[in-house]
């Protein structure tokens, strides 16, 4: 997880000039765990229906002016009587950050913190966001034959990508906007407050609320392969549980080495197939 940052404000209610602000840090660039989350569907459709996206297909296509859009499948691709695990998380848990920001700040935190909001020299922002809950296939719960035969199917040129959908995180952004007193507290203001950069900033704004699905995903491409070439492989493809049983993996390869083309199938970029065991 991303690391935590805690803002403190100072109630302005009618106050004047006498009180001292600690200064407070400006923050202009997200930590990589939040950077680095995708954030492609539409979060109204789907927040409170996240287990309906796991198992499911992510299709990525393209026009011919280069926009790109995303859709979710309609068929899931569980094993029989497979749910994924859902998980709550309680505020401490779930609180990944809260900072104060402004214009200057690097690009995907400007997204993520102001959306459609223009914001001038003379505002900072304060930006909150949390992990609320999330939904996981397991490894062995969803249907690696229908999931080949999905990838092995041809698709319509516009389809540029297309991915299964593992897993899927709601995550909170909460927001409240603060402008510069002029003068800083020569008059009497309201709200709270706090001081940056040798400026003193007020709000009587509330917060709002924003939402985001991050989507763990596996390229569907990693799932070709052919009958006879999926058939074989078959006999080592088990859960991962043990580091005894990782070590198998290198013994049975000894034993039995396979062609580079079907190792590429056991290991496609080490994401879905991770341990093997002897065959009978």
């Amino acid at each position: 997880m991303g690391k935590k940052c805690l803002v403190l404000l100072v109630s302005l209610s009618l106050i004047s000039a006498c009180v001292r602000f600690s200064p407070m840090e400006i923050t202009r660039v997200l930590p990589n765990d939040i950077a680095d989350r995708n954030n492609v569907i539409q979060t109204a459709q789907w927040r409170e229906h996240l287990d309906e996206l796991v198992g499911a297909i992510l299709i990525e296509t393209e026009d011919a002016q280069g926009t790109k859009q995303f859709t979710v499948g309609i068929e899931r691709y569980l094993n029989p009587n497979e749910k994924p695990a859902f998980r709550t998380y309680s505020e401490s848990e779930g609180k990944l950050l809260e900072i104060i920001t402004d214009n200057q700040a690097d690009a995907k935190l400007q997204i993520l913190a102001f959306g459609d909001v223009n914001i001038t020299a003379e505002q900072k922002m304060l930006f909150q966001y949390s992990d609320v809950s999330d939904v996981w296939l397991k490894d062995g719960q969803f249907n690696i034959d229908a999931l080949r035969n999905e990838a092995n199917r041809s698709t319509d040129p516009t389809v540029k990508n297309r991915y299964f959908i593992q897993g899927a995180l709601l995550s909170t952004m909460q927001k409240k906007l603060f402008t510069k007193v002029q003068g800083g507290l020569s008059k009497t203001v309201t709200g709270i407050g706090f001081s940056a950069e040798g400026k003193i900033y007020h709000s009587t704004s509330v917060f709002t609320k924003d939402y985001a699905i991050h989507l763990t995903l596996r390229d569907l491409d990693l799932f070709k392969g052919t009958d006879a070439e999926v058939q074989e492989i078959k006999p080592y493809l088990i859960k991962k549980e043990t580091a005894k049983e990782l070590q198998l993996f290198d013994e049975v390869l000894k034993r039995k080495p396979l062609p580079a083309k079907k190792l590429k199938l056991l290991q496609p970029k080490g994401l879905w197939i991770e341990k093997l065991k002897k065959p009978n």
